[in-house]
């Protein structure tokens, strides 16, 4: 997409700032004040949980037709990250994370296809972690600083690309009834489905049913706090707020050869942080950081589109492409639940 290229570029070009900024000698002369740059190398784990929201507008506002759930449970990263601190005030930090493929739990699907909230149609399938890119740039500034007590107040701005599938598992779907109707007029004709119950027949699945990707551009400001205790031991805590969170959604349900694309908007995100840092040299120091993430209220249309190919053969025929294209507005959702943790090692110069 257009607006991810364009924030990998400002990725790009904030990457060459920090690191120019962090390029200015410690003590060039005396009009040139110092500035304190680490590099840090990290690896640790990701928990998170993401969801998937289809509404019926139609039928009433903001109806749940469908929930998809999406693990990590849990999925190694490895990372990097180049910080500064100036003695003016300056502080920044550019940090990059990159998970790695494999399990991570149970992917569930609902529907609620009678137009009563009640679930009528049940399947679940191992969750594979295919991707997870992260990118975090914070800027910001000390309001106070004394000998052990520094807090400042900053600005970040984050990139999370996330691709789950679908692989396997087993559905759980009525063998008779319809789904509900709403007429032109908005009259409702209730779904005839029987509720979804444990005890129905699991009918296996096998293979790639379906492939979530999702991207999240936020922007956010904070304030954090850092205490020193003693020579060698530093408490670092911080709490940003995203008042403005876009996602970007492409699911592919490969077995039912549909593409559903969604944008976002509207969301929000709430940030804490806190970490343990213990010099093990003046210039070497290992950290144990642990952050959440949650973004919620993420609504805007979703387009859905038939794959395949077109086939005009019989007496249905089926039209894929541009051409089978339909548009419901605010008819898709989602929100993310990410808890992360990381041991890393730096160097100070």
């Amino acid at each position: 997409m257009n607006k991810r290229a364009g924030f990998r570029a400002a990725a790009g070009v904030a990457f060459l700032a920090l690191s120019t900024l962090a390029a200015v000698p410690a003590r060039a002369d005396d009009a040139l004040p110092g500035v304190s740059i680490a590099t840090t190398a990290a690896a640790g784990v990701i928990l998170a949980v993401g969801h998937e929201y289809v509404y019926d507008q139609n039928l009433a506002p903001n109806y749940m037709v469908s929930e998809l759930v999406w693990p990590l449970a849990p999925m190694v990263f490895a990372g990097a990250t180049v910080s500064i601190d100036g003695e003016t005030g300056l502080f920044g930090s550019l940090d990059v994370r990159q998970g790695f493929a494999g399990p991570a739990g149970t992917m569930t699907d609902s529907d609620f296809l009678n137009g009563d909230g009640v679930r009528t149609h049940y399947s679940q399938s191992t969750s594979y972690a295919e991707r997870a890119n992260l990118v975090d740039l914070r800027l910001g500034w000390n309001l106070l600083s004394r000998d052990v007590l520094k807090v400042g107040a900053f600005g970040a701005i984050s990139y999370m690309d996330l691709k789950w599938s679908a692989r396997d598992g087993y559905y759980q779907y009525p063998t008779s009834g319809s789904q509900y109707t709403v007429s032109s007029t908005g009259t409702v004709t209730p779904g005839t489905y029987i509720p979804w119950s444990a005890s129905q027949t699991e009918t296996p699945l096998y293979g790639t049913e379906i492939l979530y990707e999702t991207t999240y551009l936020t922007a956010a400001l904070g304030a954090r706090a850092r205490y020193a205790l003693g020579d060698r031991f530093l408490i670092d805590a911080s709490l940003a707020f995203a008042p403005v969170v876009d996602c970007y959604v492409l699911d592919n349900h490969v077995l039912r050869s549909l593409d559903f694309y969604s944008t976002l908007t509207r969301g929000l995100m709430i940030e804490p942080r806190v970490a343990a840092e213990w010099a093990l040299l003046p210039s070497l120091h290992l950290r144990l950081d642990v952050g959440y993430r949650y973004a919620w209220n993420l609504k805007g249309n979703v387009t859905q589109v038939s794959t395949d190919a077109s086939d005009f053969s019989t007496s249905f025929p089926y039209v894929a492409g541009p051409d089978s294209s339909s548009t419901g507005t605010n008819d898709s959702g989602a929100d993310l639940s990410m808890l992360d943790a990381g041991l890393s090692l730096g160097i100070s110069l």
